[in-house]
């Protein structure tokens, strides 16, 4: 995910220093895709840390 948001960040920031006013097709498609993939990993990875605070919790 680092990496990931890395990535967009830069390039996002490289689209942007550049004076790019239209961006391509396939540039917009990756952006969409990753964030699409980032917004589904947040939440897994919040249920994740309950289950194992439950698990922690229990033993304990």
């Amino acid at each position: 995910m680092y990496q990931t948001l890395n990535f967009m960040g830069e390039s996002l920031l490289t689209m942007g220093g550049e004076g790019q006013e239209h961006f391509a097709y396939e540039s917009i498609c990756q952006l969409g895709h990753s964030l699409v993939n980032i917004s589904q990993l947040i939440p897994a990875l919040a249920q994740l840390e309950a289950k194992a605070d439950q698990q922690l919790f229990a033993v304990a």
